[in-house]
């Protein structure tokens, strides 16, 4: 036997299976990829149960206190929402901007504008748009 042939054989099987498993290993990336990128702000993709996850204040995160761990933000499809701020419940109407990317909630006390900075299928981070506050980041995410 011609083992030039043999070791072409060889190479090319090698480069046959070493293909077949960059291409597998491609499609699971781009699946994970997919599955983290931003959605469109919808009301079908806002409208969730959003829990608060954590803060983030100059790139450096921070656990809610004690009295917030059970704080949420349930944006209903009705356009009503819930929510519990440090443990004090809330409810009224909300609205938003998919070209503003904002929120806003309307409740008894008044109005609170809320940034978009980032959606996800599972996860939503919001500023609160106030001038006289720091940008501190708010991340919640779904359950």
């Amino acid at each position: 036997p011609d083992s030039g042939l043999l070791f072409h054989c060889i190479i090319h099987k090698y480069d046959s299976m070493n293909l077949k498993f960059i291409i597998g290993l491609s499609i699971v990336f781009l699946s994970l990829s997919s599955y983290s990128q931003e959605v469109k702000i919808t009301k079908h993709n806002l409208s969730k149960k959003w829990h608060l996850e954590k803060y983030e204040i100059f790139w450096v995160d921070y656990e809610p206190e004690l009295i917030e761990k059970g704080d949420f933000i349930h944006l209903k499809g009705d356009m009503t929402y819930e929510s519990i701020d440090e443990g004090v419940p809330d409810s009224g109407i909300w609205g938003y901007s998919s070209k503003g990317k904002y929120i806003l909630l309307k409740n008894e006390e008044g109005i609170l504008k809320l940034k978009i900075e980032k959606i996800k299928r599972n996860k939503l981070i919001l500023i609160i748009d106030d001038s006289e506050l720091i940008d501190i980041q708010i991340h919640f995410k779904t359950l």
